[in-house]
């Protein structure tokens, strides 16, 4: 098995929002979970890479693109983008979800605005990233190279740190950035239990 970690190309668009797709359920082919299947990456992929695309590295296995990692070094002006140039987008190509399940409308009623989406660190952490790799890009090492290569494009751009939300049951997940350098900033809370970390780390690190 062949692998290769390269820049985003723009013709890559159309595989890294499948790897989207079937990598939104914690990891699992998640395809057809949705009504619309475009959902998840309109919300976690595409705006992404196309306000930073300079940011955004793709594997490869075998020639079909297996997974990515994207991001932004300044959330806040990420926000305000989003809101003047990615809401028409997702209004015009998801212009009506009153006949959605309840859990379908709600993920979009609540992200469409996209103040939930961010870290309530972004002024000391201003970085962020997505990273998704499908089953057989799995357990090669390749998730710690391109956050590696990830965090070493922010410091060439002068970015102090960087924050990534991680569900606070994914403990495999936890475990791999708190192994990587990252600590837990803030947990987010329901009913008492604990449901959500936001992870940083200081890019001045040298770990």
């Amino acid at each position: 098995m062949n692998h290769l970690i390269r820049p985003y190309r723009p013709e890559d668009r159309d595989e890294v929002a499948l790897v989207c797709t079937r990598t939104g359920d914690s990891g699992s082919d998640a395809t057809g979970k949705f009504v619309d299947d475009a959902l998840l990456p309109h919300i976690y992929a595409l705006p992404y890479i196309t306000f930073a695309p300079e940011l955004a590295s793709v594997v490869e296995i075998d020639g079909a693109v297996s997974g990515y990692i994207l991001g932004v070094a300044d959330v806040a002006e990420f926000a305000r983008w989003w809101k003047s140039e990615w809401q028409p987008v997702l209004r015009e190509r998801f212009p009506s979800t009153s006949s959605w399940p309840e859990a379908d409308r709600r993920l979009f009623d609540r992200t469409v605005g996209g103040d939930d989406l961010w870290s309530p660190r972004r002024a000391d952490h201003p970085a962020e990233f997505h990273i998704d790799l499908l089953q057989r890009a799995q357990g090669l090492g390749l998730g710690r190279l391109l956050i590696e290569g990830y965090c070493q494009k922010l410091r060439e751009l002068g970015v102090p740190a960087l924050a990534i939300g991680v569900g606070a049951r994914n403990t495999n997940a936890v475990a791999f950035y708190s192994h990587l350098g990252f600590a837990v900033l803030d947990t987010q809370y329901v009913d008492g239990q604990a449901v959500g970390h936001t992870m940083g780390l200081d890019l001045a690190d040298p770990r």
